[in-house]
């Protein structure tokens, strides 16, 4: 009698968990259907039924694992019953859990919107940058640009309706316990339906009935990119990002960059050198000397401008009008077709041009061998040329510690925003463009050469520069662009990059007043996440421009017809037209310039040439620069890959390990 008794407890515990469970997997089908009508508009027109019904089906698999964790608690206590009496602790504790559950999937449901709205992902690695970056300044930004009071708001109703549910389909606490459910089952089909139940929770953390556990690259089970990032639950994606992050900046991070680990391929790859001695090290390979400029510029200029796309100076977008000054200078000057950012955010990228690296994902702002400036790094370069060396940031110095950063890699002079003015901020994140260049014109003087990397703030959240009292012309779309406009992207925004695009030309103008053999060379820190409708190219949702001017500096210059390129290249490109012949430097890139040059760009995660964009990570992905598909055979697939990879695991070794090819 005892033994029955224990197994009822048992028994009737164990069904009303399942019935939880069932709960759990309900919830968070319904916040993966929120998620994909949200985004529908950005997914493929084509895509029917069967797609929309395998993202939901392989979505439960991950939702199973989600729901078998918050589900361990009272299945434990379940299990107690069969030795205690403990049905009152198993029914408290399993009311908890689902209302913790509620409350918390309804939040992270609506947070993760609107993260997905900006960069087209459900929680990742870029997360983290609420750790590193200026919490402050993100805050704020939120709290102007995205309304988290709505999100919070509506959260509440979702969350309250499905508190009120769970309470309908549980008992409370101090309800009679339950050990009455099946209680006239045969003993047989008890203990069957126990066993199932058991194997449930089992395979359900793992969230396969196969031999594996379900993986991250289990998500990749449809042909659209947007469609397979809403098939992980929230959950899931918060554990991917950190794992993401961990793998890449731990000490075994190189194998998620380079399966095989051999540095030394990857280096002799990168370089063109294959046949240095065993004892060569990793500079070795990154060596060079320049061929030898015959006018070099007396002062260069890198403006890294904030999301400045690629998309508004296309021929089918340039009638907008927004990147008129960026169209000016690309007509007289040089402009690199297919350019890529080395990083899909700001410190990233900037990270990369500072130190002459690849973006490895290791965080290189943070890295104990950052102190001291590497042999790619451009400012230590310019020093040693003879140029004066300058960083001017809109922002505050202490973000992501640019400031030492930017000295160690050999800036001799760091100016922040506080430097530009009594109104130090134009919004959360730096002074006003004009504020900026304003200030960079003055300090820049012709009593010696130099080299001036300036970094704008104004075109980001929250958009609070007043454009139309700047001049913005625009208070209605053109009716040649209205149709290809969804409303995602609203004319005050499109006002900002009108805005910093025309602060560039005004300073362009003061620089060619007062200074002789100038070069500017002007790019975007990354895309903007930021486009006309959700279904941009991949060429318009990857890269950014590199513009060159400078009629002195430039004459007689012309790209090789295939020329291709990114961040990493803008450093070889300038030394090669500046340094007397065999001078040494490193470079990671290639001087765009050369004819012999490889016609390949490296971005974080793509590859492209002229003839088209390839984006390997997630579900692979190859257009044409027009949108068309790009029919690239395996090799090429494979050819791009490498490079990408072998990119970044030399970057990650120099950065992690040093120039060393020995293990430590």
């Amino acid at each position: 009698m005892t033994v029955r008794r224990s197994f009822s407890r048992f028994f009737g515990q164990a069904l009303l968990d399942a019935r939880l469970w069932a709960f759990f997997m309900f919830a968070l089908a319904c916040a993966r259907g929120a998620l994909i009508l949200a985004f529908r508009g950005r997914m493929d027109p084509s895509l029917g039924a069967a797609d929309f019904g395998a993202a939901m089906l392989r979505g439960a698999a991950f939702d199973a694992e989600a729901a078998a964790y918050w589900l361990l608690p009272s299945f434990l206590l379940a299990i107690l019953c069969g030795f205690f009496d403990l049905r009152r602790a198993a029914q408290a504790t399993r009311r908890a859990m689902g209302t913790a559950f509620c409350v918390l999937t309804a939040v992270l449901s609506g947070v993760t919107i609107g993260y997905f709205r900006e960069y087209e992902d459900q929680f990742n690695h870029y997360l983290f940058g609420l750790v590193t970056d200026d919490r402050a300044a993100i805050f704020q930004t939120i709290w102007r640009q995205y309304h988290p009071v709505t999100t919070f708001v509506c959260a509440g109703l979702v969350a309250a309706l499905f508190v009120f549910a769970l309470r309908r389909l549980l008992p409370a606490a101090d309800e009679p316990a339950r050990d009455d459910l099946g209680a006239r089952w045969p003993l047989g089909v008890k203990i069957a339906v126990s066993a199932l139940v058991l194997l449930l929770v089992f395979f359900s953390s793992r969230g396969s009935f196969e031999r594996r556990p379900r993986q991250q690259k289990d998500m990749a089970v449809t042909r659209d990119v947007v469609l397979n990032r809403t098939v992980y639950s929230v959950y899931n994606a918060l554990r991917y990002a950190y794992l993401d992050h961990r793998r890449l900046t731990d000490a075994a991070g190189l194998a998620t960059i380079l399966p095989d680990q051999n540095v030394r391929a990857a280096a002799a790859l990168v370089s063109g050198k294959s046949d240095l001695p065993k004892t060569a090290t990793l500079d070795d390979y990154l060596a060079r000397k320049a061929k030898g400029a015959a006018a070099p510029p007396r002062h260069i200029f890198l403006l890294i401008l904030e999301s400045y796309d690629s998309w508004p100076l296309e021929e089918r977008w340039r009638g907008l009008g927004v990147a008129a000054c960026g169209a000016s200078l690309a007509a007289r000057g040089v402009s690199v077709p297919g350019f890529l950012p080395d990083s899909d955010g700001t410190i990233g990228s900037l990270a990369a041009i500072f130190t002459g690296l690849p973006d490895a994902g290791v965080s290189t702002n943070y890295q104990p061998s950052a102190r001291s400036a590497f042999p790619t790094a451009p400012a230590a370069i310019f020093r040693r040329l003879g140029y004066r060396t300058r960083f001017f940031y809109a922002g505050f110095l202490s973000w992501q510690r640019v400031d030492d950063l930017a000295k160690a890699q050999g800036f001799d002079e760091v100016y922040g925003g506080p430097h530009m003015g009594a109104k130090v901020l134009g919004n959360e994140w730096g002074v006003m463009d004009a504020d900026l260049f304003r200030f960079a014109a003055e300090k820049t003087e012709d009593d010696a050469p130099s080299f001036n990397v300036i970094l704008t703030t104004s075109n980001h959240p929250p958009f609070n520069v007043d454009v139309y009292r700047e001049g913005f012309p625009l208070r209605a779309l053109p009716p040649e662009f209205a149709a290809r406009f969804d409303g995602r992207l609203d004319l005050t925004t499109l006002g900002h990059f009108w805005y910093q695009d025309r602060e560039v030309c005004r300073f362009v103008e003061k620089v060619a007043a007062k200074l002789p053999r100038f070069v500017v060379a002007m790019t975007g820190d990354h895309f903007s996440r930021r486009f006309p409708n959700g279904r941009p190219t991949l060429e318009e949702k990857s890269s950014v421009p590199l513009i060159l001017y400078g009629p002195q500096a430039l004459a007689g210059k012309s790209l090789p017809p295939r020329a291709a390129g990114s961040h990493i290249d803008i450093i070889p490109t300038l030394v090669e037209m500046t340094a007397p012949k065999d001078f040494a430097y490193a470079a990671v890139g290639h001087d765009l310039f050369d004819p012999a040059a490889p016609s390949i760009a490296i971005g974080r995660n793509r590859a492209a040439t002229p003839d088209g964009i390839f984006e390997f990570a997630g579900t692979p992905r190859a257009e044409t620069p027009d949108g068309g598909a790009w029919n690239i055979d395996q090799a090429e697939r494979d050819r791009l890959e490498r490079r990408e990879r072998a990119q970044r695991a030399v970057a990650w070794w120099r950065i992690i390990r040093g120039p060393s090819f020995e293990k430590k």
